[in-house]
Parts: structure tokens; sequence; C-alpha cells
């Protein structure tokens, strides 16, 4: 991580448990390349959270495009449902999905 005038600084999160996520990369077709601005709704374990492809966050900064879902001791997904933002009606739904650690949805 960079400070404006100042060094660079390096965080590391270092956990004992390791615990089940799964990272989300959507894929555009025709344009919006990353899917910015994508709703993913992940259902796991009847409980459901709700994210949203950003890319950009702050000044002169980056987010990574992958979406983190956070899953606890859960070892697979219910459903995964993805709406792009060009096309909120349309909408890609994925069951009983076998966690991975990362996915890509295309479309």
């Amino acid at each position: 991580m960079t400070n404006n005038g100042q060094t660079v600084d390096l965080l590391c999160n270092d956990v004992a448990t390791r615990q089940n996520s799964l990272l989300v990369r959507t894929i555009g077709v025709n344009s919006n390349r990353d899917g910015v601005g994508a709703r993913l709704k992940v259902t796991s374990a009847g409980r459901t959270q709700v994210r949203e492809v950003k890319t950009g966050s702050s000044y002169l900064s980056q987010n990574d495009p992958r979406v983190h879902v956070g899953l606890g001791a859960t070892s697979r997904v219910d459903r995964l449902e993805v709406r792009a933002r060009a096309a909120p009606r349309s909408c890609g739904t994925y069951s009983r999905t076998i966690l991975s650690r990362y996915v890509g949805v295309k479309g």
C-alpha cells in the first residue's frame, strides 16, 4: 500500500484458522469486460450475501475486480445469482456449486 509522500506499507493478514471463501470474476462479452456494476447474490447454508463488482473506490487506487465472498466453515454454495448492470432483467443462476476458490462467470 502506498501513502502520498510517505514510504510504502505492506499489510499481511496472517490468521491461524482457515475458512472457506469464493472468488468470482465476471467477464463481459460485448462490452464492460470486467462486468463492473454486476450484482451477485450468493446463498450458502441458508445465508444470502450480496456483492457488487467495483474497480475503483478512492483517489489513485484500483480494487481487485474479483468479488470475494466469505463462507466460513461451509463447503458448498447453494446458489450463485449474477445480474449484469447492462441487462438488469436478465440473470444467470448457478445452483449447487461445489466450493471452489475461484470461479469465472461469462455473460
